[in-house]
């Protein structure tokens, strides 16, 4: 791997909404452990925030394991739901 350092322009934004990507997962688990819905819907709400602004596409892992994109613009709580990083040059994401 490239020292950050070394990156061009894109390839830095690239990892950088990687990592983001893998923190929104992370959030996503916390607001699952939440014992309080208006808790776990703040937490939500701040992740659909970044999700959006970084243009980060929200999924959900279906019985199958396969990733569904979840349309729209305000979250609906769904459990299981993971964040990955849309690759704006690959068509099957588009």
């Amino acid at each position: 791997m490239k020292e950050p350092e070394d990156l061009t322009p894109e390839e830095l934004d690239d990892l950088v909404r990687q990592c983001l990507a893998e923190v929104l997962n992370a959030a996503a688990n916390i607001a699952e452990m939440q014992l309080d819905d208006g808790a776990r819907e703040e937490i939500y709400a701040m992740c659909d925030l970044v999700s959006s602004y970084y243009d980060i596409e929200r999924t959900v892992i279906d019985d199958h394991g396969e990733l569904l994109p979840i349309e729209g613009s305000l979250r609906v709580h769904r459990l299981g739901e993971r964040f990955r990083v849309i690759d704006a040059d690959d068509a099957e994401d588009t």
